[in-house]
């Protein structure tokens, strides 16, 4: 393990990188906001990230940070609760409560806990009456190389009943940052339905659509760009993807690939959760990159995120699987990233 500093946030705070490596795999975290700042394979860097924490503290994006208490969309901000309401704040465009709100998880600093050669655990303590969750929450998070694995582990407790959904926030380039457009990379997502969204990017009433027979069907691996051309709505609507699927079987399964042309790398994720957030860079437009790689800015589709969690604006879905932790429970969820080269 090598600790080193990554400069100073603007409250004063200095905050730390912290690297570790397991063979051809190594990546940094910072204990701002438990974030993954770099994870290189082979020498090749496939997520984006920022050189400074200024340039975190600059952009939106939410890149390589841990999200929540509560991950994606809430609309409105409001739910209901035991017989309660619960206002949140809101953090895009005053009506949507996005990521956990202001100053949520991917803003604070993280103590670390633990650190080893191929390991690090980092934990933070979420007050509810930040964001207008209920009760206090404590969660810790664990990034873990093994055989030439990224294993990512959560886990949380509340001292009142409360929704949690828990995710990483990393924007993936398996053709290696500055390549440009992922329109090439190839994707395969094991998930035969997709949630539909209206123009906040929210769920629309009613079931999941089945993917086939639309430019939402990746359970055969194919370009990312390949089916962006035609019409339909829902492309219109999010720029391109930015839509929870609704990934097949239960339990610790496989639920994606990902396959970079240009550097031959291919990503195998595995996770407990339901559903996938598939978002293809639809919002990405950053001031900063990373200039120590030859990276001035970051722009639109120039990397994708595959956040495992719950569906968007879940606490008010009752169709969909339940994200409520009950005081003094234990939240656990894992997902991991296989990396190999072909």
């Amino acid at each position: 393990m090598n600790k080193r500093s990554f400069g100073v946030n603007r409250l004063g705070v200095p905050v730390s990188a912290y690297d570790i490596s397991d063979g051809r795999l190594a990546v940094t975290v910072l204990d701002h906001g438990a974030t993954l700042q770099s994870v290189r394979f082979d020498g090749v860097e496939v997520v984006l990230g920022y050189a400074d924490i200024g340039s975190y503290e600059r952009n939106g994006g939410y890149l390589g940070a841990t999200v929540g208490r509560c991950a994606n969309r809430i609309r409105g901000g409001r739910f209901s609760l035991n017989g309660k309401e619960y206002q949140l704040d809101l953090n895009e465009d005053g009506i949507i409560h996005l990521h956990g709100g202001i100053s949520a998880l991917d803003r604070q600093m993280w103590r670390v806990e633990e650190c080893g050669e191929k390991a690090i655990t980092l934990s933070v303590a979420d007050i509810g009456a930040a964001h207008g969750y209920p009760g206090d929450m404590r969660i810790t998070v664990t990034f873990r190389l093994e055989n030439e694995t990224l294993n990512i582990s959560y886990t949380a407790v509340c001292t009142e009943d409360t929704p949690v959904n828990l995710t990483n926030h990393a924007y993936f380039t398996p053709n290696g940052i500055g390549s440009g457009k992922t329109h090439d990379v190839e994707l395969r997502l094991n998930a035969s339905h997709f949630i539909p969204i209206d123009d906040r990017r929210i769920p629309l009433p009613g079931a999941p659509r089945p993917v086939e027979g639309t430019m939402f069907d990746f359970r055969v691996r194919k370009p990312i760009g390949r089916d962006m051309g035609g019409f339909d709505l829902q492309r219109l609507v999010a720029g391109g993807y930015d839509h929870s699927f609704c990934i097949d079987g239960e339990g610790y399964r496989e639920f994606c690939e990902m396959y970079g042309p240009r550097t031959g790398i291919l990503i195998t994720g595995y996770t407990d959760q339901p559903a996938v957030q598939f978002c293809n860079g639809t919002l990405l437009d950053t001031t900063d990159g990373r200039p120590d790689l030859g990276v001035d800015r970051y722009a639109i589709y120039e990397g994708f995120c595959l956040e495992t969690q719950h569906h968007p604006d879940s606490p008010n879905r009752p169709e969909y699987p339940s994200t409520v932790l009950k005081a003094g429970e234990t939240f656990k969820s894992r997902t991991a990233f296989r990396f190999e080269r072909r």
